[in-house]
């Protein structure tokens, strides 16, 4: 492979491509595999209601319904890491104080020992004469 050359990305798909590949999608589609458990779940959520039904949606109405339940559950795992993301700073803060008092727990013990010892010390110079 030439050094110089460009690695060329390919282009996203336009909104006609994405609406010609959704016309052409049958039932037995990767994606559509993907949110069958999802979908499961979801009708039992909500089987009292007669519009969470989706043997009465049309394969464009199931195909939208599909899409905003996902646009919804990434919403909500945004929040989550937000959420997430605050409650670490928070916890970092805490045990960085907590850090910081042990530390000056370990320098006042440190500074009581050094001070007995030499205390120590001069008694035992002084008996030793």
């Amino acid at each position: 492979m030439d050094a110089k050359s460009k690695l060329e990305l390919p282009t996203p798909p336009t909104f006609s491509q994405m609406m010609e590949d959704l016309d052409i999608m049958t039932s037995d589609d990767k994606i559509f595999k993907l949110f069958q458990l999802e979908q499961l779940i979801d009708e039992c959520e909500d089987q009292s209601s007669s519009s969470s039904s989706s043997s009465n949606r049309t394969p464009v109405e199931q195909t939208y319904w599909l899409i905003n339940k996902f646009l919804s559950r990434l919403k909500t795992l945004q929040d989550l890491d937000t959420n997430i993301t605050a409650q670490n700073d928070a916890s970092s803060d805490e045990v960085e104080k907590k850090l910081r008092d042990i530390i000056n727990q370990l320098q006042m013990c440190l500074t009581k020992l050094q001070t007995n010892s030499f205390s120590n010390v001069k008694n035992v110079l002084s008996d030793n004469k």
